[in-house]
């Protein structure tokens, strides 16, 4: 009985400590706010610039404040260029059709598709407030250009150039943006905040 009584006490404490042992802190991020910077009408060898910047400080919902994130998050880019309307998609991986410039900047291709999508890790600023990043994207060749953000992030920008999308309409009504990435396509209804066009001449 005694052994019991014993079990019976030390039971719910196990229990508390392996409850704090679970619980991890909730952490929400601030979206990235990006600008492109250039106008939207290049020539091939100009370069348009894509920054971005986001809070170093997140919210810990654990201790009900903000505080320093000591890594930053990554954020992924795709760049896809328009074609002739198929079936199946109306643009193609695109990240050969430019020369990268990413000064200070950590730029990974560790997606399914390499030539569509790069990971790019911000740097923290002097001041220590923000992760920023900066990459440039040179022109090799002329066409028409989507670049893609995660669907939460948008672009500051007032004017994205989306009326590009409409010289390439898709056969398939319901559809608006169709991308081949490195031979696999998807469809996309609408555009989404952090989309943005622009012409190469």
């Amino acid at each position: 009985m005694k052994k019991i009584i014993i079990l019976l006490c030390i039971v719910p404490l196990l229990m508390a400590t392996q409850c704090e042992e679970d619980s991890v802190p909730t952490i929400f991020r601030n979206n990235f706010k990006v600008k492109i910077i250039n106008q939207s009408n290049l020539s091939v060898d100009d370069t348009i610039w894509i920054e971005g910047r986001v809070s170093s400080k997140v919210y810990n919902s654990q201790i009900g404040d903000s505080t320093f994130a000591d890594y930053p998050e990554s954020l992924q880019i795709s760049i896809y260029k328009f074609i002739t309307p198929t079936q199946n998609y109306n643009t193609k991986d695109a990240i050969d059709k430019f020369d990268l410039i990413y000064p200070n900047q950590l730029i990974d291709f560790l997606g399914v598709c390499n030539n569509s999508t790069m990971t790019i890790t911000p740097t923290l600023n002097s001041t220590g407030n923000l992760y920023k990043f900066k990459l440039g994207l040179k022109a090799k060749s002329s066409g028409d250009f989507i670049i893609k953000f995660p669907y939460k992030q948008s672009i500051e920008n007032a004017e994205r150039n989306l009326s590009l999308i409409n010289n390439y309409p898709s056969p398939n009504n319901n559809y608006l943006l169709g991308f081949n990435s490195c031979g696999s396509s998807t469809w996309a209804m609408e555009t989404d905040i952090g989309d943005y066009c622009f012409k190469v001449n």
